[in-house]
């Protein structure tokens, strides 16, 4: 009789940890805001100018990975023209407590200038927001971004755990960017007035990265206290068992 409750109580057991490991899933949500402009002055034929914005999220063995974000490019044959940049979005992952996760998310604006005398500007400012049982076990942010023309290039990489800033000019020719934690901004801008100047190019990006680790339900009920309340009922009935 014994061996059966025993039996009995095993199998219900495994039931009840089953059920609980697919409720394990946590849900964690990431919004992204993301606004400015990119604004082509006296533009050619061969003159175009693209900004974009993404969010990547993958486990921390690669075995899966998603990304989502927003794009645009600017150009115009002949005079002038502004990109204003507003992108607002929200997911929610259904995340494994216990495990961590890596994340990452950039803004990047690229312009690039022909033999007009044309030029690019652009400030893009984002941030994002995160709600869920999760914390950050790193952070970082960083920046890098590039000038160059026909006659050579300059560039800059820098990184640090709370803000960063830099610039590289060659010539006529300047690239700014700034990042700070979760909060980015990319700035910069090309110009190409020069009859030597055939080709001017320039880049800023500012990129997070962190690693997220989903705190696990310390509490898992109903399961939980179904087998602590379980166990206690099987133990005082052993123990009734043998008194009698």
């Amino acid at each position: 009789m014994r061996r059966m409750v025993l039996v009995a109580l095993l199998v219900f057991c495994g039931l009840l940890l089953a059920s609980e490991k697919e409720a394990s899933a946590i849900p964690c949500t990431f919004t992204w805001d993301v606004s400015g402009s990119m604004t082509g002055s006296n533009l050619g034929t061969y003159d175009s100018g693209s900004w974009y914005a993404e969010f990547v999220i993958e486990s921390t063995d690669l075995s899966w990975s998603d990304s989502w974000g927003s794009n645009g490019t600017i150009a115009n044959t002949s005079g002038n023209v502004v990109d204003n940049i507003s992108f607002f979005n929200s997911v929610t992952y259904d995340l494994d407590g216990g495990k961590t996760y890596n994340a990452d998310w950039r803004i990047y604006a690229n312009a690039n200038v022909g033999e007009g005398r044309g030029s690019f500007e652009w400030e893009i400012d984002g941030q994002m927001g995160e709600t869920g049982s999760f914390v950050w076990v790193s952070r970082d942010a960083s920046v890098c971004g590039q000038v160059s023309d026909n006659l050579g290039s300059d560039s800059y990489s820098q990184s640090d755990p709370t803000s960063v800033s830099g610039s590289a000019s060659y010539g006529i020719m300047t690239a700014e960017s700034s990042a700070a934690m979760d909060v980015l901004n990319v700035q910069g801008d090309v110009s190409n007035s020069s009859p030597n100047i055939y080709m001017g190019q320039g880049y800023s990006e500012a990129l997070f990265s962190g690693t997220l680790e989903v705190l696990p339900d310390v509490l898992p009920a109903p399961g939980g206290l179904m087998l602590g309340a379980l166990g206690i009922a099987i133990v005082g009935w052993l123990r009734g068992r043998r008194t009698l």
